[in-house]
This record gives C-alpha cells, structure tokens and sequence, in this order.
C-alpha cells in the first residue's frame, strides 16, 4: 500500500520523470567551455 501511494517519492521515479521531460541539450565533449575559477581570474587581476 506504502509504494502505491508514496511511489512517486521514490528517487529512481523522480529521477526518471525528470530524464523523460527535460530538453535534450545536444551537450557534446567540443562545446562545453569550462567556467573560470574565480572572479579575479575573469577580470584579470
């Protein structure tokens, strides 16, 4: 009864619901830009 009711708490569901509805980002190994590590590293100083 617990699983019927509470099933839709369960990660492996939300895991799955989220996988099935979110956009396919088309992300590949060529276009990821790796983000700077700090603030100071973006401005230069």
């Amino acid at each position: 009864m617990v699983e019927k009711h509470y099933a839709h708490l369960a990660p492996s569901y939300v895991a799955e619901t989220i996988r099935r509805t979110a956009p396919d980002l088309d992300v590949t190994a060529t276009s990821v830009v790796p983000l700077a590590r700090s603030v100071a590293a973006r401005v230069g100083a």
